[in-house]
């Protein structure tokens, strides 16, 4: 009986034995699996800073590179849709700066005309490329002498200035408005 008994605490032992190694292997691999996890995760993290730092660095690319393919540009509104083709389009044009500008301005120097948007309703506004930036600024000095014509003529702004400007513009508004009322209560 002795015999028994000592050969069942062995077993039991050896169970107990058994169990923390298997307790040992399960946390071992665990910890495995973790780390495993954890250096993919770094990996992974790594990856998306450099890729969002190439993603800034091409926004501001593209923002340069947008603002470099504008800075000729004028856009027209109110100039009607007579047009039959792009020449006619760009005599239109011509004719506006040549004769209700009065600039002298041959054709060589207008790089390109395009009517922006849709056929729709609403007349399109048409975006005018010169051929040099102070061609463009001689244009927006004489803008005023399109009043009373229905035609004005801005700077091509990209979307992003044009939020911006409206922004401002409507925070200026608000301080405006703020002073007029104070002053009419004093």
């Amino acid at each position: 009986m002795e015999e028994v008994l000592k050969t069942l605490l062995n077993i039991q032992k050896d169970i107990a034995e058994q169990k923390q190694v298997m307790k040992d292997m399960e946390e071992n691999i665990k910890e495995a699996i973790n780390k495993n996890i954890d250096e993919k995760f770094d990996r992974i993290e790594t990856k998306t800073i450099e890729l969002e730092k190439k993603i800034e660095e091409q926004q501001k690319t593209i923002q340069f590179l947008d603002k470099q393919v504008r800075r000729k540009n004028i856009v027209f509104f109110g100039v009607p849709e007579s047009e039959i083709n792009y020449e006619s389009l760009l005599n239109y044009i011509l004719d506006i700066i040549n004769k209700k500008m009065n600039i002298v301005c041959p054709k060589w120097e207008i790089e390109a005309v395009i009517r922006l948007g849709k056929n729709k309703d609403k007349i399109r506004p048409v975006i005018v490329t010169t051929t040099t930036v102070s061609r463009k600024l001689q244009l927006l000095k004489n803008k005023k002498t399109l009043e009373n014509t229905g035609i004005y003529i801005k700077e091509d702004f990209s979307p992003a200035v044009l939020q911006k400007r409206r922004e401002l513009q409507d925070e200026l508004q608000k301080k405006t408005f703020i002073r007029r009322k104070s002053n009419a209560s004093l």
